[in-house]
């Protein structure tokens, strides 16, 4: 893959390839390690940003990113352990060894991630019939991202009262490609749709991720996912935040706004507990002075 692209390898090599790693890829997948898969996942990220994308790239992709999501679906139920080092898997081992991968996932690859998911054509939901396949990849591109992002065990991590080193490394990475010019649009465009796969992900959990708490019976046990989806809201506006109101990104940063209380609502994370309110509150009070200033602007005028 990272070679595909490069003077003197054409792309009509993928073809080949292509070929045959249908007929291969089936024996050589389950002997892999998941460091090997992302590797592998990574460069399918790169051409595809790189926009180098032939239809045997695309079917190497589908092939490359379907068996990352299943490598990684095992090591989180325990049943590989992400490690090239033979070790005891004890919970602490692989508790560790998952947070050092989780880790390497958001330095290495997450900010290709994002910028490949930030393209007109990945977010749109209704992909010509040519362009089927490549809508298929980028489908199975943003899920194998998701899957990772919201592993259980980070799930646990995200829905604590307290930060933790785990909660907040998404945020800071997201924080930091916030000040970058090839990648801040990036965030804007993908936050709303990371918000509401976290959402979804916590409700379809929550009975394991809110185990230990007291009120993970009936309605508390719904009043705990609502909570921590709308602390999760508040750290997603920290992010948009940051990114400033001014110039040409106004628009886009009110915009990854409004696509994020539209979730709010549509997945009624709302009520009148006072954490909501308090989650809401800034984001409620600048569309309040917003709106004061335009009025005061057409006013003048």
């Amino acid at each position: 893959m990272a070679k595909f692209g490069e003077a003197g390898s054409p792309m009509e090599l993928s073809t080949v390839v292509c070929s045959c790693a249908n007929k291969l890829w089936a024996l050589a997948e389950h002997k892999m390690l998941l460091e090997d898969l992302t590797d592998i996942f990574s460069s399918v990220l790169q051409r595809a940003e790189q926009g180098h994308l032939t239809p045997g790239i695309i079917t190497i992709g589908i092939l490359v990113t379907s068996s990352y999501r299943t490598s990684l679906g095992n090591v989180t139920n325990k049943k590989k352990v992400c490690s090239s080092v033979l070790i005891i898997c004890t919970p602490v081992n692989f508790t560790n060894l998952y947070h050092q991968f989780y880790n390497l996932f958001l330095q290495s690859v997450f900010p290709c991630w994002l910028r490949v998911l930030s393209q007109s054509l990945p977010l749109s939901s209704n992909f010509p019939p040519e362009e089927g396949k490549v809508g298929s990849l980028y489908e199975d591109i943003y899920n194998a991202g998701r899957d990772t992002l919201f592993n259980l065990d980070t799930l646990r991590q995200l829905c604590e009262d307290r930060p933790t080193d785990q909660s907040t490394a998404l945020f800071n990475c997201l924080q930091k490609a916030c000040s970058s010019s090839s990648e801040f649009q990036a965030v804007l465009s993908i936050m709303p749709k990371i918000f509401l796969s976290f959402v979804q992900a916590v409700k379809r959990h929550r009975g394991t991720v809110f185990s230990q708490t007291s009120k993970a019976i009936g309605a508390g046990l719904n009043d705990e996912v609502n909570t921590a989806s709308m602390r999760f809201l508040v750290n997603c506006e920290v992010v948009i935040a940051s990114v400033g109101e001014s110039g040409e990104m106004r628009t886009e940063v009110w915009d990854a706004r409004l696509r994020l209380l539209e979730s709010v609502f549509e997945e009624k994370l709302f009520n009148t507990q006072q954490d909501a309110f308090e989650a809401l509150g800034t984001i409620v009070l600048d569309i309040i002075g917003v709106l004061e200033h335009s009025w005061k602007g057409r006013s003048v005028q």
